[in-house]
């Protein structure tokens, strides 16, 4: 069990506190409508395939989220926070700063924006030198048993998941609760093992995601952008790592059913892309919470109410995961059987709603 008078020492309550209001201060100052204003003199208007919102809205939320979780971190009086987190604060740097480009509507190219990050995810596990979890099933246990092949891997694993997140997010609430979802998961498997450390690691990463949500969900004040779900990702994608790296008796398949959602989002819209001919980088409508938003407004003609009902009705594919881990995480077999009722759940879900272009 967790010895929750020894997270004192990782936590600095008062730097959270002032930081959490300041961080709500921020973002409610530039998604006023003061703000928006200043910022469309300076910047193109946002418009792409898979955009469902009315109105123009900031995209720098993300930009604020990681500013206040860096801050968290130098700033915390801990050595072995700052130790274990700035590594991966300069590994992701030069994708942040591509990732802000797009979020000030610059036009990035998909292959400079691909490249940048796997050169992030390979520099985020080389700088932090992480152990890296082994894979305890027969044949990927031969095919990874070289160090630099499973490091390839595990970088193919977080731009996957990167790429996946950044595709959910496209519905007020979607991304920013999935997150946390994802890390109730992680607090739950550190309770586990009694790993302290780490589950100061997780309160602190959800910090900034409490206060975006309080804008984002229901209001849509203000958007996570490109640069809040690639560096989350990146940072679900380093802990989880890290996690299992350190507890290799917990299964690493965990870390399948944790990130379900972003990872099934992913493959189905790569398999969808393909089978049509379609570029796998390209944009479109086809995504699952695109589709269930334009069923539910086609209905009722409310697109702001619409907007926020569908991240309530992928709750099975965000949530869930979270709540039937306890049961499951230290059986493969329960672990697969819960994989495939998700799997098959996403699937018909998929197929069962039209997509309206």
């Amino acid at each position: 069990m967790i010895d929750f008078t020894i997270l004192e020492s990782y936590i600095d309550i008062p730097l959270c506190t002032t930081i959490f209001i300041l961080l709500i201060l921020a973002l409610c100052v530039i998604s006023s409508k003061k703000a928006q204003l200043l910022l469309q003199n300076f910047m193109p208007t946002y418009d792409a395939p898979q955009k469902i919102h009315e109105h123009q809205v900031t995209r720098l939320g993300g930009l604020m989220m990681v500013i206040a979780l860096v801050l968290l971190i130098w700033l915390s009086p801990n050595q072995e926070i700052k130790d274990t987190l700035t590594p991966f604060f300069f590994a992701f740097l030069p994708l942040g700063l591509i990732t802000l480009a797009e979020d000030l509507h610059k036009v990035i190219a998909p292959r400079v924006r691909l490249a940048a990050m796997l050169g992030a995810s390979f520099l985020m596990l080389e700088m932090t030198g992480i152990s890296l979890p082994l894979i305890d099933t027969p044949f990927l246990r031969d095919v990874l048993a070289d160090p630099f092949i499973l490091t390839i891997f595990y970088v193919v694993c977080i731009v996957s998941l990167m790429n996946g997140m950044n595709f959910v997010d496209g519905t007020n609430g979607n991304f920013s609760l999935m997150t946390l979802g994802m890390l109730m998961s992680l607090a739950f498997l550190s309770s586990t093992v009694a790993d302290v450390k780490f589950l100061a690691l997780i309160i602190l990463a959800a910090i900034p995601l409490v206060a975006f949500t309080l804008l984002n969900y229901p209001w849509g004040k203000i958007f996570a952008g490109d640069i809040g779900p690639y560096f989350f990702a990146s940072l679900i994608g380093f802990l989880l790592l890290l996690f299992l790296g350190q507890n290799k008796d917990v299964s690493a398949w965990n870390a399948l059913l944790i990130t379900f959602y972003p990872i099934a989002e992913l493959i189905y819209s790569f398999i969808r892309k393909i089978y049509k001919g379609q570029s796998p980088m390209q944009a479109d409508r086809g995504h699952l919470h695109i589709k269930i938003f334009t069923l539910l407004n086609r209905g009722s003609n409310e697109p702001h109410l619409s907007n926020n009902m569908v991240t309530m009705f992928l709750g099975i594919f965000w949530l869930v995961p979270s709540m039937i881990l306890p049961w499951v995480y230290q059986s493969n077999l329960l672990l697969t059987i819960a994989l495939v009722f998700l799997s098959l759940s996403y699937i018909t879900v998929n197929l069962a709603i039209p997509r309206f272009d």
